[in-house]
């Protein structure tokens, strides 16, 4: 393409099946314009029209700033989902242990009241770290409150 003077081109189109799209169209459509040439200039406006949508290049400069604090956005999300899904883990984990120790206690008490203390070797190898039967019960209906 070469500019002739501003505002004014010269547009060569070697690809025939793009030819002939442009000379069938217009042959359809000829009654509505005064010219091939404005015919043309039509294309190629709404042409440069659609291309800006897809590439949102409306305004360029405040676009590529936008793009530009989206990306950065993106980028301080994914580090914050990363940050939380790791601190929800750690969180996991230790309501878990304490969980298993409360049950423990719980299991501790319950047989120290019987007068039937539990060895050492009972409470290390986790013999009583689940929860009591009844707890379970309460922790299904209290979540099924809050669902």
């Amino acid at each position: 393409m070469s500019r002739l003077q501003k505002g004014q081109y010269t547009v060569r189109i070697y690809e025939e099946s793009v030819a002939n799209k442009i000379d069938d169209t217009f042959n359809k459509m000829a009654s509505l314009f005064t010219s091939k040439n404005s015919f043309i200039s039509r294309c190629v406006e709404l042409g440069v029209e659609e291309l800006r949508k897809q590439y949102s290049l409306k305004n360029s400069n405040a676009t590529m700033n936008h793009l530009e604090k989206l990306d950065a956005i993106s980028k301080e999300l994914k580090i914050m989902a990363q940050a939380l899904k790791e601190k929800t883990v750690r969180d996991s984990v230790a309501t878990e242990i304490d969980q298993r120790n409360a049950s423990c206690l719980y299991h501790m008490i319950l047989n120290l009241s019987k007068g039937t203390p539990l060895s050492e070797q009972e409470i290390e190898g986790g013999l009583y770290d689940f929860m009591p039967e009844r707890y379970k019960n309460e922790m299904l209906e209290l979540m099924e409150q809050f669902k």
